[in-house]
């Protein structure tokens, strides 16, 4: 099943990780290529620090950012690709934190982790709200959950420089 669900940044289209039906399904609706990978919404820190090779000083370092955030990591062996996964387009994970990027009250609503990317059609403009949604996307399938966006800023993407805390950027935005 796909969803548009509001963040702390934009509405997104989610599907739970292992639905491959989903996942094209989004790519579909999008119009994106598959050269470009979708985020992964990991429940929290932990579950961040357990599937990748960060440090915990980094790991802490995330916790306390002040902004929204994407963060590019490698995964490790804890990591479980769905078989259907091209690991060639997946080398690294664009990973976002449940627990800073989502209201709590829409936590039981999708099983994690699950694939996200913005509720847009590739190179368009970002949606902010449920009527948008439904103007862009007519899918009779997509679940829409209404809520209020308390932002309209798109995330800071980054890795860390190994193995320091110095950032490595491919968008800023603050």
């Amino acid at each position: 099943m796909v969803f548009a669900i509001p963040t702390n940044t934009c509405y997104w289209l989610v599907c739970n990780i292992y639905d491959k039906v989903s996942y094209e399904k989004i790519y579909e609706l999008k119009h994106r290529q598959k050269s470009v990978p979708f985020s992964i919404v990991l429940k929290d820190f932990d579950e961040l620090a357990r599937i990748s090779n960060l440090t915990q000083v980094q790991i802490d370092f995330l916790r306390w950012y002040d902004y929204p955030f994407t963060i590019l990591v490698k995964p490790n062996d804890n990591f479980v690709f769905p078989e259907f996964i091209d690991r060639t387009v997946y080398k690294e994970l664009w990973i976002r934190v449940w627990e800073v990027c989502l209201h709590k009250d829409i936590m039981d609503l999708i099983e994690l982790p699950f694939f996200m990317t913005s509720a847009n059609l590739a190179w368009e403009k970002e949606i902010y709200s449920s009527d948008w949604i439904k103007e862009v996307f007519t899918d009779k399938d997509l679940i829409i959950v209404e809520w209020e966006i308390p932002t309209r800023h798109t995330s800071n993407i980054f890795r860390f420089v190994w193995p320091w805390l110095e950032l490595d950027y491919i968008r800023k935005n603050y």
